[in-house]
């Protein structure tokens, strides 16, 4: 199963796998972030829950997003992030698959294309993720 690192400030280290993404309360879970964004589907969380869950909530750096699938990462402002971005974990309560982009996958809801001088791009919608780092 595969699973997602955290690694936090303090250089210690989380491991999630989808059963982890699961036990969040439900009422926490986004169980269709196509209403969001109709490019996107699946099941997620939104970043700013996920990192209140490890006392992160008033961390003020950079989160680096690093998908080892196609050697991609991008390092983004936290606070530019914190409230609108989300993880989808989930597709139909399965593993997101590769062909969906995952096994997680960060959705940033009304990004526009990808390399423009927006400072939060098409871009920052990582697929593949397998860790985030928080610097």
């Amino acid at each position: 199963m595969s699973a997602l690192t955290i690694i936090k400030p303090d250089q210690s280290i989380i491991q999630l796998t989808l059963d982890d993404f699961r036990a969040f309360p439900l009422y926490q879970h986004i169980a269709d972030v196509n209403h969001l964004d109709k490019r996107f589907h699946g099941t997620g969380i939104s970043l700013a829950n996920l990192i209140s869950k490890w006392g992160l909530d008033h961390f003020i750096g950079k989160v680096k997003l690093t998908a080892s699938k196609d050697n991609y990462d991008i390092t983004l402002e936290l606070s530019l992030i914190k409230e609108t971005a989300i993880l989808i974990f989930a597709l139909h309560d399965e593993p997101v698959p590769n062909e969906r982009g995952g096994p997680f996958r960060l959705m940033i809801p009304g990004t526009r294309i990808c390399k423009t001088d927006d400072i939060i791009n098409n871009c920052a919608n990582v697929k593949y993720i397998d860790c985030m780092q928080f610097l």
